[in-house]
């Protein structure tokens, strides 16, 4: 009976829609309809006749397969009288454009092609009606033999079948805390615990593999992306990648996935060896964490041929993989660490999840927590179980907790599917059909897609499942996003993303909520007539030049995913509400779209189109059209207008130039509009927003300069906009003088709800007043903008005042760019005399969390707020963590409000006392980063005392700079620190070497540097991975002891120090090594010693030495080298004119990808190059008398030669045959460069 009760809701869903249709029809398009009004009341009242049988259906005593057939047989009748029916609303859309377009045209030949135009309407579409009423009839009269009644509810409900309020709104609470943003957690510390050391412990495996086993729901995701998102696991790993496995353990989507996840960028597919070569770019050596999630192969031979591949992209040693899977078996053929096998939770914590998820209240009623803890005892240890129970126990009363508690689910969580009989409890229990078809609508999606929430909901509304009210307001778009909410609250979606706002924009669904989507979804299915129908298809893509969809499939179709390079077959799909060819390789679309009359949804996101055609202007039902990241697209039609019914219009353009369609203003239900480029002609200028009282979300307004005046302004009436949440005014960059901007932005005032703005390229010297108070007049009530999160001033180079911003109660991130004219930020920056806080305490700019000062060069003071008159009340930026003041030459003085300051940076500023104020009283720094700051010979003292969390030092052409500070106050947690071109910098500190947390140390052009500080009996620098040391010419020598502690040493290069006589002869002890620099140090003399020590060494550059260096010397630094055949991949040599040779233990290496050779006196390549089987690509530079080449045809790998600067070499490398052409021995290369020109045949 569960199948039939599905497709019950199923049908409830359908039906409501066209009786409101049916409804709409009849009341108002009586002359439409003049004909068959009968057909369409009869049609109407056999609709709530079924409506009301489907009450009596889903009712446990009536089962049966005839009673399933009956259900599928309405169900297709439903989806048939919505078409009819929908059909009815074009045509009223239709004559609508129509009458409004024919407006100034003689009305007596409107009114003859009018008539004549319904009359052929009304004789297509009586035969259609009458079909429909007579199947519904013939289903009303089958009722009864499966003992259905007519059920009528009786209880008050709107058409969502929710109750309703005393107010006439919906009774849904719609709640918009963060608790419920991701899985809660309970009783992982130890598994977290345990596998973070894993991760970080050393090892001399290549890829270590940590399983984590364990049934369905018990956590295993949620765990694995705590540890993802671990500081200490992105601290030690170089790249992270989480990559869903699921079912089907493809090697090569895997391998384009990682890639994707690696780049941030859509990869088209391409060979498996193309895709793991770009891999191996990318990773280029680092270490890496990859999070395989729900792994289900078994088979030892697909993994082996997994791994192997991933050993060929990174042989460093210290690389990590987390497997998520249910089954002990597929855990057990990859893991080279013990299984981690996830125990269940116990009461306790079961009852801790249910609590969060319930929402309730810190003391609870005896009864409600005797009956939870009980409900939790029966979770059998499930954290999904529990988050599932808390979500359904919400706004529930006591006896519906116990009705729960009783309920004969629950009796047997033992089961090993009692998961799933949960999740469809869970299902069953929401408050509406139309949830219910929403919910399992997801299933269009694959598995661990990121669902964008936007997205999401005007894809129900086009499917019908979120009804309209009357007007064209947000109400289907507010219902949508409660609906989307209660699946949240109810666990079935999870692991959201917010925005800079805290809007949820994205969510996902565990794997096992999918599987249930799908199985309640009823997307395909064999119908009564026994013809198999699909109604809702997503289609990767599949290489093919045609659409693989049959036409009799094609006909049933309401939703098309489809991601291919043509799409001609729109009118065998006829009846598609949602068309999606986002990622598709297309760049036109057919004319024929505009035969998709029932279209609502249209995505062409992130393709390649040009243009719309003007046919698509007919799809007048269309509510949704995207057009995101489409950078090809110039135009869109001019009757772009008669999309009336057009709600969402998700396309964005950087191009001032841009022309809008004129008229847009008559698109009145529109309310996502991304930007506005106001225009000349009349029908595109800015009055058109005046007609869009719906915008909602996001606007940018460009080219101000073309409003005439404030009343022209006003006509846009962004005041009468609540919801829009983001404002951009631009005038043009490249215009003379400010004309009327000042005026313009006066006439601009936005609605109080406002959370960003943004002002670029005003030209005035003042802004209007309501920027300056950040308040706006109204009736003459002043009403501030109080919900503002985000300034940003840009670019306005005349201006000569700041505003106020410091009682903005909510501010959190304040830009101010390209204020040319600014000289002094005043005490009204912090105040106009309001008072912000309580209890007679002050607080200015109480929430801002990022202040940024940039381009700025006449501003020559920033004064303190006047806390004095405070008498001690006044507390200034007390949650401000990050503080950015760049190319402000002139500032000299600055603050000292900045006690939680976290994040600073100071570039560009000619003096160092702001450096020195505004670190005065900070004692919370994590990161500090100053470069190009004259007149600071070192960092105050107070700063490296009072900051001992400071985790990251950048100091870069700061010339005064003579010393850093006289002791590290921060050594404990110091993590990287660079010197870069501080001419004058004379010694580091002493105590260097007690900086016990440094992992990345560069020194770079710091001439005047002559030696580093000796240990002295202290530990060293034991954490050390990376040491960088760069074009130090007063430098002599390293100290052996410096790096006899750095043992985790990853990268360590030494390059163009002109003076470094000695470098430690040892590397015996740096096992970790995998990337190895020393060359143009023409003075070193003593060379490293234990190269063939390094096992993990993947790249070597090295040479050349002294000058007066014989060659034996420097081969001898090669012996051993074959013992790392198998790890070196990069290796680049220089060498001197006199030198004739090549270093003989090269031949050895077997695995090396990239070898370059510059400056030789080799006359010929030696033969034994052919043995680098892996080689790729080879460099040949500086060679002057080099004049052979081996035969390279065994190099079947090598895919580029590049020769410069060997002048006998080039001469033979070309195609043109010559006495000594070495072009036959080369020219099966893809790519030869000579000179940096590529040669071809």
């Amino acid at each position: 009976m569960a199948e039939a009760a599905v497709i019950s809701a199923t049908v409830k869903a359908l039906l409501q829609p066209p009786l409101e249709k049916a409804a709409a029809l009849i009341s108002e398009q009586l002359n439409l309809s003049r004909g068959f009004k009968k057909d369409l009341k009869r049609l109407r009242r056999s609709l709530i006749i079924i409506q009301a049988f489907l009450l009596d259906a889903q009712t446990p005593a009536v089962r049966g397969e005839a009673l399933k057939l009956w259900l599928q047989s309405l169900e297709d009748v439903a989806f048939d009288a919505d078409d009819v029916l929908d059909e009815f609303n074009y045509e009223m859309l239709r004559l609508k454009v129509k009458k409004t377009s024919s407006r100034g045209k003689k009305k007596v030949s409107f009114f003859f092609s009018l008539s004549q135009n319904s009359i052929l309407f009304r004789w297509k579409m009586v035969p259609k009606v009458q079909e429909v009423t007579v199947n519904l009839k013939m289903l009303n009269e089958e009722a009864s033999s499966f003992g259905l009644q007519a059920q009528m509810e009786c209880t008050s409900t709107t058409k969502t079948g929710f109750p309703i309020c005393a107010d006439n709104r919906i009774g849904i609470r719609r709640e918009t805390d963060s608790a419920t943003c991701d899985p809660i957690m309970v009783g992982r510390d130890e598994n977290l615990l345990e596998i973070v050391s894993k991760l970080l412990s050393p090892t001399d495996e290549v890829v270590s593999v940590v399983p984590l086993v364990g049934m369905g729901g018990i956590g295993k995701t949620t765990l694995a992306r705590l540890v993802f998102n671990d500081k200490r696991v992105k601290r030690h790993f170089d790249k992270r990648i989480w990559v869903c496995v699921s079912e089907t353990f493809d090697a090569i989507r895997l391998f384009r996935l990682i890639l994707e996840s690696l780049t941030g960028k859509n990869v088209e597919v391409g060979s498996r060896d193309v895709i793991i070569q770009e891999i191996q770019k990318e990773l280029g050596g680092q270490r890496y964490l990859l999070v395989l999630d729900d792994v289900w192969n078994e088979i030892p031979a697909v993994w082996d041929d997994f791994i192997g591949s991933l050993l060929g992209v990174n042989q460093n040693k210290g690389n990590h993989i987390i497997v998520t899977t249910r089954k002990q078996q597929a855990a057990s053929i990859i893991a080279n660490h013990p299984l981690l096998v996830l125990g269940k939770l116990s009461s306790d914590e079961c009852w801790s999840i249910i609590k969060e998820k319930a929402s309730l209240a810190r003391v609870i009623p005896i009864e409600l927590e005797d009956i939870g803890r009980k409900i939790a005892g029966k979770c059998q240890g499930l954290p999904l179980a529990a988050s599932i129970i808390g979500g359904m126990l919400r706004n529930k009363e006591s006896d519906e907790w116990l009705s729960i508690l009783e309920s004969s689910l629950l009796g047997s969580m033992a089961n090993g599917n009692s998961i799933l009989q949960l999740l469809k409890l869970s299902f069953d229990h929401l408050p509406s059909p139309y949830l219910q078809k929403c919910f399992a609508y997801c299933s269009i999606f694959s598995k661990d897609h990121d669902i964008e929430r936007e997205q999401l909901i005007q894809l129900w509304m086009a499917e019908g499942y979120i009804q309209p009210s009357v007007g064209n307001g947000p109400e289907k778009e507010n219902m949508g996003s409660a609906f989307f909410d209660i699946l949240l609250k109810s666990s079935l979606f999870q692991e959201v993303k917010l925005d800079e706002y805290c809007n949820i924009t994205h969510c996902k669904m565990h794997d096992l909520v999918h599987d249930l989507a799908q199985s309640v979804s009823n997307f395909g299915k064999t119908g009564a007539d026994g013809t198999y129908k699909i109604r809702y298809l997503a289609l990767e893509s599949f290489g093919e030049k045609t659409c693989p969809i049959s036409k009799d499939n094609a006909r049933y179709l309401r939703t098309l995913f489809l991601e291919t390079n043509t799409f001609d077959d729109v009118p065998t799909c006829k009846f598609l509400r949602v068309l999606n060819l986002s990622w598709a390789e297309i760049e036109q679309l057919p004319t024929s779209i505009c035969r998709l009359i029932h279209l609502r949804y249209l995505d062409l996101s992130s393709t390649a189109i040009k243009g719309l055609p003007i046919s698509v202007c007919k799809l007048y039902n269309l509510e949704t059209l995207r057009i995101k990241e489409c950078y090809y697209l110039r135009e869109l039609p001019d009757k772009f207008r008669n999309l009336i019914s057009l709600r969402h219009f998700d396309f964005s353009t950087f191009d001032s130039k841009f022309e809008m369609p004129p008229k847009i203003g008559q698109l009145t239900c529109l309310q996502t509009l991304r930007f506005f480029n106001v225009g000349r002609d009349k029908g595109r200028q800015i009055e058109e927003l005046g007609f869009l009282k719906n915008l909602s979300g996001r606007l940018v307004i460009r080219n101000l300069e073309r409003v005439k005046d404030k009343e022209a302004a006003q006509r846009a009436d962004l005041f009468g906009k609540p919801n829009l949440y983001k404002l951009e005014f631009e005038w043009s960059w490249d215009r003379n003088g400010a004309m009327n901007d000042k005026n313009v932005l006066k006439g601009l005032q936005p609605h109080p709800n406002l959370k960003s703005l943004t002002i670029r390229d005003f030209m005035g010297d003042r802004l209007p007043s309501w920027v300056m108070r950040m308040e706006v007049c109204i009736d003459n009530s002043f009403l501030r903008l109080k919900n503002l999160m985000e300034v940003k001033l840009l670019h306005c180079r005349n201006l000569q005042e700041i505003p106020t911003f410091g009682h903005l109660p909510f501010l959190e991130r304040l830009v101010l760019d390209g204020l040319h004219e600014i000289t002094s930020i005043r005490s009204s920056f912090y105040n106009n005399g309001a008072s912000v806080g309580g209890q007679g305490r002050t607080k200015l700019f109480p929430a801002l969390k990022a202040l940024i000062l940039d381009n700025m060069p006449n501003l020559t003071e920033w004064m303190e707020a006047d806390v004095a008159s405070a008498a001690g009340n006044m507390e200034v930026f007390p949650s401000l963590e990050e503080l950015k003041i760049r190319y402000c030459t002139r500032l000299t003085t600055a603050p000292s409000h900045f006690s939680h300051l976290k994040k600073l940076e100071i570039k560009h500023v000619n003096h160092g006392l702001p450096v020195t104020k505004v670190c005065s009283e900070v004692k919370t720094l994590t990161s500090l980063d100053i470069e190009r700051v004259c007149h600071l010979t070192s960092l105050p003292d107070v700063l490296s005392h009072n900051n001992q969390n400071l985790e990251f030092l950048k100091l870069k052409h700061c010339p005064d700079l003579t010393h850093i500070v006289p002791e590290w106050g921060f050594a404990a947690c110091l993590r990287e620190f660079q010197i870069c071109n501080c001419d004058n910098l004379m010694e580091l500190p002493n105590d260097l070497y007690s900086l016990k947390s440094l992992e990345r140390l560069e020194i770079d052009s710091c001439p005047k540097l002559k030696s580093f500080p000796t240990p002295n009996g202290q530990e060293g620098l034991k954490s050390l991975r990376h040491l960088r040391i760069y074009n130090c010419g007063g430098l002599t020598c390293l100290p052996g002891e410096m790096l006899d502690s750095c043992t985790c040493l990853e990268s360590l290069w030494v390059n163009y120090c002109r003076n470094l006589a000695s470098f430690p002869v040892n590397l015996h002890h740096m096992s970790a090594l995998s990337s190895l620099e020393v060359f143009k140090c023409p003075k070193l003399t003593s060379l490293p010693e234990g190269l063939c020590c390094l096992s993990r060494l993947s790249e070597l550059q090295i040479g050349p030495f002294s000058n007066s260096m014989d060659f034996d010397p420097f081969q001898i630094i090669f012996n051993g080298l074959h013992l790392l055949s198998s790890s070196l991949r990069e290796l680049t040599l220089y060498g001197w004119p006199h030198w004739d040779a090549l270093p003989c233990q090269l031949q050895h290496l077997t695995a090396l990808t990239e070898l370059q050779i510059h400056n030789f006196s080799i006359d010929a390549l030696p033969h034994w190059i052919g043995n680098l089987a892996s080689l790729e690509a080879l460099s040949l530079h500086f060679c002057e008398k080099l004049r052979f080449l081996p035969s390279m045809r065994d190099l079947s790998k090598l895919n580029s030669l590049s020769i410069l600067f060997c002048p006998l070499l080039e001469e033979r490398c070309t195609p043109q045959i010559g006495p000594d052409s070495q072009w036959s021995r080369i020219s099966h290369i893809p790519h030869i460069y000579i000179d940096g020109r590529r040669i071809q045949a």
